[in-house]
């Protein structure tokens, strides 16, 4: 079937939203331990190093999370704009 075909033959079940809307819990810590955990096997059966790995899962991570990021880049800018205060490059206003 390529792309732009509707398929003619699929039943659409129609229900009210709410009772679709199932609220499930999930237990996130236990899921990314599960997918790191698996991920970090993967890296260790192609030899991929720990710097490597660490390096691929935190960007993954600032990549998903760009607001984190961006506090991530202002607090070192921050940090810098200070140390350069301290050593009397730049003024204090």
């Amino acid at each position: 079937m390529l792309r732009d075909e509707t398929p003619t033959d699929v039943a659409v079940e129609t229900r009210p939203f709410a009772e679709t809307a199932e609220v499930e819990e999930i237990d996130w810590s236990t899921q990314i331990a599960e997918l790191l955990r698996h991920a970090a096997e993967i890296a260790a059966q192609n030899e991929v190093d720990l710097e490597t790995f660490m390096s691929a899962a935190y960007g993954g991570f600032l990549a998903a999370n760009p607001d984190v990021r961006d506090r991530l880049a202002d607090a070192k800018l921050l940090t810098e704009i200070d140390q350069l205060r301290r050593n009397g490059r730049i003024g204090q206003a």
